[in-house]
């Protein structure tokens, strides 16, 4: 954390308390929908969506507020390389499953562990499409 300023120390401070108050209210509420309206998935799909939701939500804020690159210009080429890299490759991978027909996002009625693979391959293109528009900017 030391190549961070204090603006950005406090906005990945604030930003990650929003995300974790997010995951405990959408812990509640898929709870509350899978025990009194409908179980719409398992429960290892359902907790990892809720998690992946808060944490997309946490890497879009720090993203947009700036807090997310270091004073270090080095760094942060090296960690834009290294996102484009894994998001073309699972890209790729969603690309192949789904013209090879592999992917079953929804199977008697629930959500299966495809639905984790999607938001995954969404949420890595859209941060990395966010790192390369913000960048220049910080």
């Amino acid at each position: 954390m030391g190549d961070y300023d204090e603006r950005q120390l406090g906005a990945r401070h604030r930003f990650g308390f929003q995300a974790f108050f997010l995951n405990i209210i959408l812990t509640f509420v898929n709870a509350f929908i899978i025990d009194m309206v409908y179980v719409w998935a398992d429960n290892m799909v359902a907790g990892f969506t809720v998690i992946m939701i808060s944490s997309a939500y946490f890497g879009l804020r720090t993203i947009l507020a700036g807090a997310y690159f270091s004073r270090k210009p080095e760094r942060n080429k090296m960690w834009l390389i290294v996102l484009t890299v894994i998001s073309v490759f699972y890209a790729a991978v969603f690309a192949l499953r789904l013209l090879n027909r592999h992917i079953e996002i929804v199977k008697d009625g629930r959500a299966t562990t495809d639905l984790i693979f999607v938001i995954a391959v969404a949420m890595l293109i859209i941060l990395c499409v966010f790192f390369w528009v913000k960048r220049p900017k910080d």
